[in-house]
């Protein structure tokens, strides 16, 4: 039986906006990884890029089963294409995930963003 990891995650763009108002460059870098900061700042909303990014970090983190505290958080990095979602893992992220390929889509409305990811063992694992 192949076991697929699921998690959801809904983010307040408001409530992210406010949050990085009040952090400087050094604070978000524990958050956020580098290539999340750089497509925040070419963004036409950051704030609600970054609200992208926290909801697939979280629901990466319950389909891993570990929430937030798991990992460093920015080992898992979102990465936004137009209307397609990516999730990339690295560090203790990655190895609490060992061979797993990842789907990850979002929604957004009345500043709310939606992720869902879902990830599967790949072939032979």
């Amino acid at each position: 039986m192949t076991l697929v990891r699921v998690g959801v995650d809904l983010a307040d763009v408001g409530r992210v906006a406010a949050l990085i108002e009040r952090f400087d460059d050094r604070e978000l870098g524990l958050v956020f990884a580098p290539g999340e900061r750089s497509a925040a700042g070419r963004a036409r909303d950051p704030h609600w890029h970054y609200a992208v990014c926290l909801a697939a970090k979280e629901a990466v983190g319950k389909a891993l089963g570990v929430g937030l505290a798991g990992f460093d958080w920015p080992d898992v990095e979102a990465v936004v294409e137009g209307r397609a979602l990516r999730v990339r893992l690295a560090g203790r992220a990655a190895l609490l995930a060992g061979r797993t390929r990842w789907t990850a889509s979002f929604a957004c409305w009345d500043g709310l963003v939606l992720v869902q990811v879902a990830g599967w063992p790949c072939a032979g694992s």
